[in-house]
């Protein structure tokens, strides 16, 4: 009885944790290797940024940042100082306030475009009468009139890094 027992651990059990064993060797190995390359990678992408913002400053594109809002009085604010803050050139950098807003929300924003309108930046405030499409048809409006070559839009409960654009144009 003992040895048909001891036959079978060895025929089954054995081979299957050696199998176990060698699965989870792999698994870790593939994380070293993974870990390696992207330590690789990130030393390489800082090298080809350095060299970039060396060389191409001067070459940025356009961007129109479209930011549609509906009755959003407590949070258009907050927006449009993230959105006036982002680190880009005045020149290079749109603004659209898409408005479709019914209460005090257009009086706030309509402030706020003409305090960022008298420092120079490139701000619009683009109402419309009718609601037809909800913010689809805001931002449609919008992109008929958008200077930029890309476009971003916001949602008025995002808030964007000081750094949105700057990270991923040197890679576009």
């Amino acid at each position: 009885m003992n040895t048909i027992l001891l036959t079978l651990l060895i025929i089954f059990y054995f081979p299957a944790a050696l199998w176990l064993f060698l699965y989870g060797m792999n698994n870790y190995y593939m994380i070293y290797l993974f870990l390696r390359k992207v330590k690789k990678e990130s030393s390489q992408n800082k090298e080809f940024l350095k060299r970039f913002w060396l060389t191409n400053k001067d070459t940025l594109p356009k961007v129109t940042t479209q930011l549609p809002v509906y009755n959003e009085r407590y949070v258009v604010e907050r927006l449009i100082h993230a959105v006036v803050n982002i680190h880009y050139p005045k020149e290079l950098h749109e603004i659209q306030v898409l408005d479709d807003s019914q209460d005090e929300t257009k009086d706030i924003v309509a402030a706020l475009v003409k305090k960022y309108k008298d420092m120079e930046y490139n701000i619009k405030h683009i109402s419309r009468e009718n609601r037809i499409g909800f913010k689809a048809g805001a931002l449609n409006t919008g992109l008929k009139m958008a200077e930029g070559e890309f476009l971003a839009i916001f949602d008025a409960d995002f808030l964007p890094d000081k750094d949105f654009f700057i990270r991923p144009f040197p890679f576009l």
